[in-house]
Order: structure tokens, then C-alpha cells, then sequence
């Protein structure tokens, strides 16, 4: 959405109309929070255009295909459980992080059944 900009042109000209609206009905244009309040502020003559509108959709749609494709939660691709939680699985990982290259062997043997 940061890169929707507004139509400043259409913008300026609505706003001109509307002290003009104002001028007509012996308003003070100036006072602009009485002008938003009235009952014309909410034309029902005043919707977006097309363009804008399938632009908007276009985005839109760009935002769910972006969610659909980005995943937070990292997937774990060890046939090895070897953990009974969330924190022991970390634990685990922190043990295995220092202390593999010492048991390596252990284990092979231990999975071979060839440990003494």
C-alpha cells in the first residue's frame, strides 16, 4: 500500500467544488470541520475510478500470493527425534552442537549394534 499514491489533481478539484458548495449555501468555506461534517461530504456521486479500484485489487491480490508463499515457521528436515519437546529438542541441538565430533562413533556403533 506504500505505493499507492493520491490523485491530488482530482483531489484539489473536489476540494474547490466543495467551497464552492459552501460559498452557494452561505457557509463559511474556510471552516473546513463543518464542510465535513454536513451531509454532502458523502456523495453518493463520489466513487473511486476504475483505474483505481483494479489497482487496489491488483495489490491486494499480490498481498495474499505474497503470505501464501512466505513461511515463518523453518521446517525440520531430521528423520532423528530424539527430543520429547520444544525445549529438549533445543537442548539436544546445543549438546549435539559441541559434542558431536566426540561422539560420532558412539553413535555409529550404538545404530550398527556393534558397540561393546
Amino acid at each position: 500500500m506504500s505505493e499507492f499514491k493520491p490523485d491530488m489533481s482530482a483531489y484539489s478539484d473536489m476540494k474547490l467544488a466543495d467551497i464552492e458548495r459552501a460559498i452557494r449555501n452561505g457557509e463559511d468555506p474556510s471552516d473546513i470541520s463543518a464542510m465535513a461534517n454536513s451531509l454532502d461530504y458523502a456523495r453518493l456521486d463520489d466513487k473511486p475510478s476504475k483505474e483505481a479500484v483494479d489497482r487496489l485489487a491488483a495489490e491486494t491480490k499480490k498481498q495474499i500470493i505474497q503470505r501464501e508463499t512466505r513461511s515463518r515457521d523453518r521446517k525440520e528436515e531430521s528423520d532423528d527425534i530424539s527430543w520429547i519437546n520444544e525445549k529438549n529438542r533445543v537442548f539436544n541441538q546445543k549438546i549435539a552442537r559441541f559434542y558431536d565430533k566426540y561422539t560420532k562413533e558412539i553413535r555409529e556403533n550404538l545404530e550398527r549394534g556393534t558397540a561393546l
